[in-house]
């Protein structure tokens, strides 16, 4: 017993000083008036981009124009995702009205474009019905949602919170392990995480599940996993794939 407190302890103490390593490094990247100013710059410019995006997916790819545009981004932005998580709540909470066998077959089985997030394609399908649904997909017209409604059409007001603190859990550890793994100089393994992690990241934005189901996304993850274990075994025998990581500049600069 007094060993498990002691390795416990020790876990703590690395983690604390993993994090409160990596807040230095932040805080010495950005000491400097200029390293500032680039943040800055980085932060417009990665939003100039986003901008740029919705505007041009919304007038070259869909047609819109003047007052359109603005009238759709609210929509898509405020409006839509609103309105598809209020049905699905008077569905599941008020009404007791799901079929997780109907959602799971619409899901991964038979949807009505595999290519595209299939979460929001149920979620209409049950909001506004056939042949509407259908009619909108395919001609490239798609509302904006899904998260977490998604979880709860598929396993009901109460056994979809396990799932939802499970694939919270999932993402939490591998955001920690691609920032531990880019600290302690695990470069491959925090690279190929990121793949696996895109993923989660689309799940949360979309709603999206199906992410799952292209073969290419399983061999990330056995890569990952891959990885992962030769980084270990080299750990163990104290060798490295890098000549020097982060924590050990920032243990030495302290």
């Amino acid at each position: 017993m007094q060993f498990f407190h002691f390795t416990l302890g020790s876990r703590a103490r690395r983690t604390a000083a993993t994090c409160g390593s990596f807040v230095f490094l932040i805080g010495q990247t950005f000491v400097s008036h200029r390293s500032r100013l680039v943040g800055v710059g980085f932060v417009i410019s990665l939003t100039m981009v986003i901008s740029f995006a919705l505007y041009n997916n919304l007038t070259n790819v869909r047609g819109y124009v003047g007052d359109q545009v603005w009238h759709e981004l609210f929509e898509r932005v405020l409006i839509q995702p609103s309105e598809i998580g209020w049905a699905s709540f008077e569905r599941v909470f008020e009404s007791g009205q799901f079929e997780p066998s109907v959602a799971f077959n619409f899901l991964f089985q038979d949807p009505i474009d595999p290519n595209r997030n299939t979460t929001i394609q149920y979620l209409m399908f049950a909001t506004i019905g056939e042949p509407r649904t259908t009619d909108q997909v395919l001609t490239g017209f798609q509302l904006a949602g899904g998260f977490p409604e998604i979880f709860f059409e598929l396993f009901g007001s109460y056994l979809a919170w396990p799932f939802l603190l499970g694939a919270g859990c999932i993402a939490a550890a591998l955001t920690g392990y691609v920032i531990r793994g880019t600290m302690l100089g695990h470069y491959a393994s925090a690279l190929l995480g990121v793949y696996v992690l895109y993923g989660f990241y689309v799940m949360y934005i979309e709603g999206m599940l199906n992410f799952v189901m292209p073969w290419t996304y399983w061999v990330k993850v056995a890569a990952f996993a891959l990885v992962l274990a030769i980084e270990h075994s080299l750990t163990n025998g104290r060798l490295s794939l890098a000549p020097e990581n982060l924590l050990t500049k920032l243990r030495s600069k302290a």
